[in-house]
């Protein structure tokens, strides 16, 4: 209980995010708006070794990922058709699905024999051809996007991925979710989910709402309470 009333007092905090590198096989897709959140960043990793006009590369390797590869996504994406700007497109497009406003980090990978000039042109027609798509064009910023290069030496560091993390902690500062007010009873919640996770990840809400007859009542909660807690959780975790 103590525990939870230092919140009350204490001002300053350390903010935390995390990370989920969304798995690449087509037959994981069905499973990403699960983590998707309005109030997220994403980074979108792009191949700068390869033409926007090139087909999408297969990876799927076992008979089932290959049918599920030539299936549609909504009755219209056969992701095997895909060429690479269209496939860069339908990310960008689940993102806006999520929300409008998500801001988006583009990193262009496997720049090692790309000059300045080549990788500025790459980003210039990358950002050409999302331009007369508008709801799209919205998520991108020129000081979000940058061209990493794998070291070729031992004294060489990875290039750009201090950039990319200064982005990154700049972005999550920017997040307007940070000075939001909540229940200081929510707090305890999370503590008791976050244990009862320890034996089962999957945690029916019934089996939670039986925790509350061993609580003080200032942080017992109702129903209605505990679906807006439930909603919240949802979108920062």
């Amino acid at each position: 209980m103590e525990v939870v009333r230092s919140f009350e007092k204490n001002e300053s905090y350390n903010k935390i995010i995390s990370f989920f590198d969304f798995g690449g096989q087509y037959i994981f897709y069905a499973s990403h708006q699960i983590y998707m959140r309005p109030e997220a960043f994403y980074i979108l990793v792009v191949d700068i070794s390869k033409s926007f006009d090139e087909k999408v590369h297969k990876t799927e390797s076992t008979d089932e990922e290959i049918e599920f590869a030539h299936m549609t996504y909504f009755g219209k994406i056969n992701f095997v058709c895909l060429l690479l700007i269209e496939y860069y497109i339908f990310w960008l497009k689940s993102i806006n699905a999520v929300s409008t406003e998500a801001p988006l980090i583009l990193v262009a990978t496997h720049a090692e024999e790309k000059s300045k000039d080549d990788i500025e042109q790459y980003f210039d027609d990358f950002w050409k051809r999302m331009e007369t798509m508008k709801k799209l064009f919205t998520h991108l910023s020129h000081e979000r996007k940058f061209a990493v290069k794998i070291p070729t030496s031992k004294i060489e560091s990875l290039d750009k991925l201090d950039d990319i993390e200064s982005c990154i902690v700049k972005l999550v500062n920017e997040q307007q979710q940070w000075g939001d007010a909540v229940p200081s009873s929510w707090i305890f919640w999370e503590y008791i989910i976050k244990e009862l996770q320890r034996s089962k990840k999957v945690i029916e809400k019934e089996k939670l709402l039986v925790q509350e007859d061993k609580l003080p009542i200032e942080f017992q909660i109702d129903n209605a309470e505990m679906n807006e807690f439930l909603s919240f959780l949802h979108t920062v975790c």
